[in-house]
Protein backbone atom coordinates (compact mmCIF):
# COMPACT_ATOMS: atom_id res chain seq x y z
CA UNK A 1 0.00 0.00 0.00
CA UNK A 2 2.53 2.90 0.96
CA UNK A 3 4.87 1.24 -2.39
CA UNK A 4 1.80 2.19 -4.27
CA UNK A 5 0.94 5.55 -2.52
CA UNK A 6 4.97 6.57 -3.09
CA UNK A 7 5.05 5.36 -6.90
CA UNK A 8 1.65 7.91 -7.11
CA UNK A 9 3.26 10.71 -5.64
CA UNK A 10 6.58 10.33 -7.18
CA UNK A 11 5.78 9.03 -10.77
CA UNK A 12 1.95 9.92 -10.89
CA UNK A 13 0.76 13.46 -12.09
CA UNK A 14 2.47 16.82 -11.15
CA UNK A 15 -0.21 17.72 -9.60
CA UNK A 16 0.23 15.31 -7.06
CA UNK A 17 3.98 17.02 -5.89
CA UNK A 18 3.07 20.65 -5.17
CA UNK A 19 6.66 21.26 -4.97
CA UNK A 20 8.73 19.86 -7.49
CA UNK A 21 11.53 20.27 -5.24
CA UNK A 22 15.46 18.93 -4.96
CA UNK A 23 15.35 17.90 -1.49
CA UNK A 24 11.82 16.47 -1.96
CA UNK A 25 12.89 14.41 -4.80
CA UNK A 26 16.09 13.20 -2.80
CA UNK A 27 14.15 12.22 0.20
CA UNK A 28 11.77 10.18 -2.22
CA UNK A 29 14.76 8.25 -3.60
CA UNK A 30 15.89 7.23 -0.02
CA UNK A 31 12.44 6.23 0.19
CA UNK A 32 13.06 4.14 -2.73
CA UNK A 33 15.97 2.93 -1.50
CA UNK A 34 15.01 1.47 1.65
CA UNK A 35 12.38 -0.27 -0.42
CA UNK A 36 15.00 -1.81 -2.29
CA UNK A 37 13.43 -0.52 -5.59
CA UNK A 38 16.62 0.62 -6.81
CA UNK A 39 14.93 1.61 -10.56
CA UNK A 40 12.70 4.25 -8.97
CA UNK A 41 15.21 5.76 -6.67
CA UNK A 42 17.56 6.06 -9.43
CA UNK A 43 15.02 8.19 -11.49
CA UNK A 44 14.29 10.27 -8.20
CA UNK A 45 17.97 11.07 -7.27
CA UNK A 46 18.14 11.80 -11.29
CA UNK A 47 14.89 14.28 -11.12
CA UNK A 48 17.18 15.83 -7.70
CA UNK A 49 19.58 16.70 -9.35
CA UNK A 50 18.77 17.40 -12.86
CA UNK A 51 16.80 20.81 -9.92
CA UNK A 52 19.96 20.94 -8.09
CA UNK A 53 22.91 19.46 -9.75
CA UNK A 54 25.00 20.48 -6.50
CA UNK A 55 22.51 18.12 -4.09
CA UNK A 56 25.85 15.97 -3.02
CA UNK A 57 23.17 13.73 -1.54
CA UNK A 58 21.92 12.51 -4.35
CA UNK A 59 24.98 12.37 -6.27
CA UNK A 60 25.94 10.08 -3.17
CA UNK A 61 22.07 8.27 -3.31
CA UNK A 62 23.58 7.32 -7.33
CA UNK A 63 26.89 6.18 -6.02
CA UNK A 64 25.53 3.78 -3.50
CA UNK A 65 22.95 2.33 -6.31
CA UNK A 66 25.40 2.23 -8.73
CA UNK A 67 27.72 0.17 -6.55
CA UNK A 68 24.98 -2.37 -5.60
CA UNK A 69 24.65 -2.41 -9.23
CA UNK A 70 28.44 -4.09 -9.65
CA UNK A 71 29.43 -0.92 -11.38
CA UNK A 72 32.19 0.75 -9.63
CA UNK A 73 33.34 3.00 -12.65
CA UNK A 74 30.01 5.02 -12.11
CA UNK A 75 30.39 4.46 -8.44
CA UNK A 76 33.17 5.92 -8.13
CA UNK A 77 32.55 8.80 -10.59
CA UNK A 78 29.23 9.97 -8.13
CA UNK A 79 31.81 10.08 -5.18
CA UNK A 80 34.29 12.02 -6.81
CA UNK A 81 31.14 14.72 -7.86
CA UNK A 82 30.27 14.47 -4.38
CA UNK A 83 33.42 15.46 -3.19
CA UNK A 84 33.96 18.11 -5.36
CA UNK A 85 31.02 19.52 -4.27
CA UNK A 86 31.34 18.84 -0.58
CA UNK A 87 35.42 17.65 0.14
CA UNK A 88 34.02 16.77 3.79
CA UNK A 89 31.75 14.09 2.90
CA UNK A 90 33.13 11.40 4.94
CA UNK A 91 31.00 9.10 3.48
CA UNK A 92 31.68 9.35 -0.08
CA UNK A 93 35.18 9.10 1.18
CA UNK A 94 34.58 6.15 2.97
CA UNK A 95 32.91 4.28 0.01
CA UNK A 96 35.57 5.13 -2.42
CA UNK A 97 38.17 3.65 -0.07
CA UNK A 98 35.89 0.41 -0.28
CA UNK A 99 35.80 0.87 -4.08
CA UNK A 100 39.51 1.02 -3.85
CA UNK A 101 39.98 -1.80 -1.99
CA UNK A 102 37.74 -3.92 -3.68
CA UNK A 103 40.09 -3.13 -6.71
CA UNK A 104 42.65 -3.92 -4.71
CA UNK A 105 44.27 -1.14 -4.68
CA UNK A 106 45.22 -0.45 -0.90
CA UNK A 107 47.01 2.69 -1.53
CA UNK A 108 43.95 4.41 -2.75
CA UNK A 109 41.79 2.76 -0.12
CA UNK A 110 44.12 3.61 2.84
CA UNK A 111 44.31 8.05 1.57
CA UNK A 112 40.09 7.57 1.84
CA UNK A 113 40.34 5.96 5.17
CA UNK A 114 43.04 8.53 5.84
CA UNK A 115 41.02 11.29 5.04
CA UNK A 116 38.03 9.99 6.57
CA UNK A 117 40.08 10.16 10.08
CA UNK A 118 41.03 13.16 8.90
CA UNK A 119 37.32 15.08 8.78
CA UNK A 120 35.97 12.41 12.19
CA UNK A 121 38.49 10.33 13.98
CA UNK A 122 36.41 8.96 15.69
CA UNK A 123 34.95 7.10 12.43
CA UNK A 124 34.98 3.67 13.67
CA UNK A 125 34.69 2.52 9.96
CA UNK A 126 37.20 3.86 9.02
CA UNK A 127 39.67 2.59 11.62
CA UNK A 128 38.30 -1.28 11.07
CA UNK A 129 38.67 -0.67 7.06
CA UNK A 130 42.68 0.48 7.59
CA UNK A 131 43.21 -2.36 9.92
CA UNK A 132 42.08 -4.57 7.40
CA UNK A 133 44.52 -2.97 5.14
CA UNK A 134 47.03 -3.48 7.30
CA UNK A 135 46.16 -7.26 7.93
CA UNK A 136 46.02 -8.01 4.28
CA UNK A 137 49.74 -6.22 3.88
CA UNK A 138 50.89 -8.20 6.41
CA UNK A 139 51.57 -5.38 9.49
CA UNK A 140 49.27 -7.27 12.07
CA UNK A 141 50.99 -4.44 14.80
CA UNK A 142 49.18 -1.80 13.12
CA UNK A 143 46.21 -3.74 12.01
CA UNK A 144 45.57 -4.46 16.01
CA UNK A 145 45.55 -1.09 16.57
CA UNK A 146 43.28 -0.01 14.54
CA UNK A 147 41.00 -2.79 15.55
CA UNK A 148 41.69 -1.59 18.81
CA UNK A 149 40.41 1.72 18.18
CA UNK A 150 37.27 0.55 16.42
CA UNK A 151 36.35 -1.32 19.10
CA UNK A 152 37.30 1.65 21.38
CA UNK A 153 34.79 3.93 19.32
CA UNK A 154 32.20 1.48 19.55
CA UNK A 155 29.33 0.04 17.18
CA UNK A 156 30.93 -0.63 14.29
CA UNK A 157 28.20 0.18 11.00
CA UNK A 158 27.92 -0.39 7.96
CA UNK A 159 27.73 2.24 5.19
CA UNK A 160 27.04 0.04 1.81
Amino acid sequence: MIAKLLHQITMGSSSIIPNDDAVDWFNKGLLYGKQGDRENAMKCFDRSIDLDPNNAGAWYGKGVLYYHQGDAVNAMKCYDRVIEINPNYVEAWFSKGVLYDNQGDAENAMKCYDRVLEINPNDADAWLGKGILYYHQGDAVNAMKCFDKAKELGLIKTRL
